[in-house]
């Protein structure tokens, strides 16, 4: 691997690794600053984690070459694969209203010079509703020729059957990227709307954040917030948002391995 392109940040290595490799499932999640690989098994959950962050800035290519060389190095064989990406543009249309053939309509009202991205559309079940996300070109072009085994899926989806499953104590939820986040909120056991937005103070997180929360919940003293991604408790976005709402913590999962960085990784198991 070219050590002047990543670095590993953080690993976690399972005691009792699994040798089937008939139900392990190698997960990559790409961001803005850095990318994880995670391996999950049906019989251990969380078999193997590791995080790293890109050294320098690097083009598409040699991100997903980096990415590359990190999964040869690894060499660890799974029946599924998958390249997670977090996409800055997403929007949800309902099956009804569903036509593939509009996702270049629906691209160019997304995004400014749609002509470097690509409609990218994803199944949510639970919500009845298709998420359509931009993908830039010359990234997806990487990802196809240099993991060409891999299946494609976003963060935004996974955070939208995440919440799903979290309905019955959380009805909104944010993650956190590098000055991006991205708030889905539910009210009523219903979807009320998925947003994205830039940030770059504490004060940008909490204005876009209670702002887009004060729209979608009716009732805003009801709010039960979690988050997750690149956030901690400890942090100042933590601390401006908990002064606004009375019920808000990280994400967890008590039957995780890693439950105490549950939030960082969750999408990883879905």
């Amino acid at each position: 691997m070219n050590k002047r392109n990543a670095n590993l940040s953080f690993s976690y290595v399972n005691d009792a690794l699994h040798s089937d490799t008939s139900n392990k499932r190698k997960v990559i999640r790409m961001t803005t600053d850095g990318f994880y690989m995670a391996i999950v098994s049906e019989e251990n959950g969380l078999e193997q984690l590791f995080q790293y962050s890109f050294l320098s800035d690097l083009s598409f290519k040699d991100k997903i070459a980096a990415i590359t060389d990190v999964e040869k190095e690894k060499n660890i064989p799974c029946a599924n694969n998958l390249f997670r990406l977090y996409t800055k543009y997403n929007v949800q249309i309902p099956e009804d209203f569903h036509d593939e053939s509009k996702n270049e309509v629906i691209l160019s009202v997304m995004v400014n010079q749609h002509e470097q991205y690509i409609p990218f559309e994803e199944k949510v079940d639970k919500w009845q509703l298709y998420n359509v996300s931009a993908w830039e070109k010359e990234l997806y072009v990487e990802v196809k020729n240099q993991l060409s085994n891999y299946s494609l899926s976003t963060v935004a989806t996974s955070l939208l059957n995440i919440i799903a499953k979290q309905q019955k104590e959380t009805n909104a939820l944010v993650f956190v990227e590098h000055n991006h986040f991205t708030v889905v909120a539910i009210d009523k056991q219903k979807l009320t709307g998925m947003n994205t937005f830039p940030f770059y103070t504490e004060k940008d997180f909490l204005y876009y954040c209670y702002a887009f929360l004060r729209k979608r919940i009716v009732d805003i003293n009801s709010l039960s917030l979690r988050l997750c991604g690149n956030i901690a408790k400890q942090s100042s976005l933590y601390n401006a948002i908990s002064k606004y709402c009375q019920d808000v913590d990280m994400l967890s999962n008590e039957g995780n391995a890693i439950n105490s960085n549950y939030s960082y990784y969750c999408d990883l198991f879905e």
